[in-house]
């Protein structure tokens, strides 16, 4: 019964584990969202800015 009481799990790998977890499954989300901010920034500066082919 001794042998079984020494023997020690590493704990540590999982305490990691477990606090970047919640970083991990909000990161598609995250990619999502820049994804589509990233054009929707860009169309509001483009429209902002004077464009005429016309005129140079």
């Amino acid at each position: 019964m001794a042998a079984a009481s020494d023997i020690s799990i590493p704990r540590r790998r999982f305490a990691v584990s477990r606090r970047l977890l919640p970083y991990l499954l909000s990161l598609p989300a995250l990619l999502v969202c820049i994804a589509i901010l990233i054009p929707f920034f860009t169309a509001v500066y483009y429209s902002l800015q004077r464009f005429r082919l016309s005129q140079p």
